[in-house]
């Protein structure tokens, strides 16, 4: 009886300890978490600070940026014709700059590709060059155009002012105009503050305020109370028939796109469409899904990509004759 007393009080003492031991790694854990979430916390306030006007310096950031911010807010914008910038001859032939490795093509007198670029003029690049639906089409079918495209991207805002930084850098040479959309109702109709519109006035993204037509929706449409869809599409209709007016100088051929904020198509295939004919409309992109960051990827469970497939782009001539200018039916 007392060696089972001895082993019970034994097996109580282990248990406990094995509890109490387990308690720690618990609460070492929790600790972990929080000090990692106040260093998030903390990281994600310095990143909003650099991107956004310092709230110090408030009071002086109007006087400065009033004149732009007025312009902004009701500004049409004058599409200027391009040069051939994007071309260099080699050989009396021409060959995309960013495509060649430009002292190879120089010695062999011809255009000689880097990496991701292909076609005799080495301006397609790999997304266009190995897409399905293209497989089939011998490369001579895409025709290096006379005169470039201008670009026309539209997209709706809510709060996604580090995507917009990265989206207008990414895209500053190649899109020619932004139109940018915002509501002071949320997809449900709750009143929402223009934070866009505030960031603007304070000088958020200045440097780009010439190729900026910011478009207000001030109203919560008709029936969307009762209709999620309307309440998230609507807007995309709005900002284009109300933006592409303030376009001036519009080509048929120019492109129209139409992007969520949070959606950056790639500068080497949008450079593409500008330079190129020969591609079917509307035109349908397949993006990669990343969450957190650029480097995660989403995977299915073979492990290939899971891209996300949109139609959001086509030229101003397809948008107004068959689309009434509604970039809403575009994107579908």
């Amino acid at each position: 009886t007392s060696q089972f007393l001895w082993c019970s009080r034994g097996a109580v003492l282990m248990l406990l300890f094995i509890t109490f031991h387990k308690f720690l790694i618990v609460a070492a854990f929790v600790l972990v978490l929080q000090i990692w979430m106040l260093t998030f916390t903390f990281f994600h306030h310095v990143v909003i600070q650099n991107i956004r006007p310092n709230v110090f310096d408030e009071c002086c950031a109007f006087e400065r940026n009033e004149v732009s911010w007025k312009a902004l807010s009701s500004q049409s914008i004058y599409l200027e014709g391009h040069g051939d910038s994007y071309f260099v001859p080699i050989a009396g032939k021409l060959c995309f700059k960013k495509g060649i490795d430009v002292s190879r093509s120089q010695e062999e007198l011809r255009c000689v590709c880097l990496p991701r670029y292909n076609g005799n003029d080495c301006g397609i690049p790999d997304p266009i060059w190995y897409t399905l639906t293209l497989s089939q089409r011998n490369a001579e079918s895409f025709k290096r155009r006379a005169t470039s495209r201008r670009i026309i991207h539209a997209l709706i805002v809510n709060k996604e002012f580090e995507m917009f930084d990265i989206l207008q850098n990414e895209l500053k040479d190649i899109v020619d105009v932004f139109i940018v959309g915002e509501s002071n109702y949320s997809m449900i109709g709750e009143k929402k503050p223009f934070s866009f519109q505030e960031s603007f006035r304070m000088g958020f993204m200045r440097q780009f305020f010439d190729r900026i037509i910011y478009v207000q929706q001030t109203f919560f449409p008709q029936g969307a109370e009762t209709d999620g869809w309307l309440g998230q599409s609507y807007p995309r209709k709005y900002t284009s028939e109300e933006g592409l007016p303030r376009v001036q100088n519009l080509r048929d051929d120019d492109l129209f796109l139409i992007f969520d904020a949070d959606e950056i198509p790639s500068r080497e295939v949008i450079t593409f469409l500008k330079l190129y004919d020969g591609y079917d409309e509307p035109i349908t992109f397949r993006l990669r899904w990343s969450v957190f960051g650029y480097y995660w990827d989403i995977r299915d469970i073979s492990g290939l990509h899971r891209p996300t497939t949109i139609v959001a782009g086509c030229t101003v001539g397809f948008l107004r004759e068959h689309l009434g200018n509604d970039a809403n039916s575009l994107r579908g």
